[in-house]
């Protein structure tokens, strides 16, 4: 009688391969970081204030700017009186009581 051979089929998932090390399962745990809810929510808060405010100082400028070279039919009084609105910015931000420190440039 003939000896009975089970074949794996390299596709079966259980073959051993001889003289390959088996691997152990890397196991991983993620630990979340500390997450202050509050603050994040302030500093977002404070960002969506501050771009709001340049919004709509930009369409005041841009307005009086539009005006000035009307009237004078030279565009440098209306560069100069953006220059300086947005040169004073931080000092306006801060006598309205936003901490400008915290405000990251892109963010």
């Amino acid at each position: 009688m003939a000896k009975k051979v089970r074949v794996s089929s390299p596709h079966s998932g259980n073959v051993v391969k001889k003289g390959v090390p088996q691997q152990k399962e890397e196991t991983y745990e993620f630990v979340p970081t500390e997450f202050d809810e509050r603050t994040y929510i302030k500093k977002e808060i404070t960002g969506t204030k501050v771009t709001l405010i340049f919004a709509l100082t930009s369409l005041i400028v841009g307005f009086a700017a539009g005006c000035l070279h009307t009237l004078t039919d030279s565009a440098i009084w209306g560069v100069v009186v953006v220059v300086v609105v947005f040169a004073g910015m931080t000092q306006f931000l801060k006598l309205i009581g936003i901490d400008t420190t915290k405000i990251k440039a892109g963010s």
